[in-house]
């Protein structure tokens, strides 16, 4: 479960652009507001919740702040006031164990090229502390939970844009998450790959992943 109780962020912070206006409306629209923003916080007195086991969008135009908020779960932005809980584990006593807790998909694909599929997320879950011996079985398992186990041994360079996004979910997965953050996943995509990854995130909903998402596009989200 995620608690965000009067979650402030200021401009200048780490990982925080100066153009981003405070996200005014989490889980069905963010908006920009009808006046511009002249104060200095990016994020402003924001409060959500969402359940073991639940799928939220945060949805709005560029600089709402979706990202931000995004950066602060994933322990890559500290928040001036306000608390974040992820399983009731507070993100800036223990950033630590929170890194374990969550699956992190920035909104840039971070793939590398000169390896296989399969080679780039060994490399990953050595990193995450997956069990050498149980490397094997969890790459061919989340390489099957993004339908991409007939591109196990094709280089990276080779994927669509569609499919290295896939990739990047997979990677997220290797050390089992108890959350999911998902930041713009179908930026630049065309329909049809949208419409992949959208299922691809039902069928992570179905296996009982919290996820949460940040996106522009209402329809996807919806």
């Amino acid at each position: 479960m995620i608690t965000i109780e009067n979650l402030v962020v200021y401009f200048g912070g780490v990982g925080v652009a100066a153009s981003e206006r405070p996200l005014l409306l989490a889980a069905i629209a963010a908006t920009k507001g009808d006046r511009p923003f002249s104060g200095s916080r990016a994020v402003d007195d924001l409060s959500l919740s969402v359940p073991e086991g639940a799928i939220l969008g945060l949805i709005g135009p560029n600089g709402a702040g979706k990202s931000t908020t995004m950066r602060v779960l994933a322990t890559l932005v500290r928040p001036m006031r306000g608390r974040v809980l992820v399983g009731g584990i507070d993100v800036v006593r223990n950033p630590q164990l929170i890194r374990k807790l969550i699956g992190w998909v920035p909104d840039s694909f971070g793939v590398y090229d000169g390896l296989t599929c399969a080679d780039y997320l060994r490399f990953f879950a050595s990193i995450n502390g997956v069990d050498g011996r149980a490397t094997g079985p969890v790459v061919r398992d989340v390489l099957d939970l993004v339908d991409l186990s007939r591109k196990a041994d094709d280089p990276v360079e080779h994927l669509s844009r569609g499919m290295k996004q896939r990739l990047s979910i997979a990677r997220a997965l290797l050390h089992d998450p108890a959350l999911l953050l998902l930041d713009e996943p179908t930026e630049g995509l065309a329909p049809v790959i949208v419409q992949q990854i959208g299922r691809t995130i039902a069928e992570l909903k179905a296996q009982g992943f919290t996820i949460l998402l940040v996106e522009q596009n209402f329809r996807f989200a919806a």
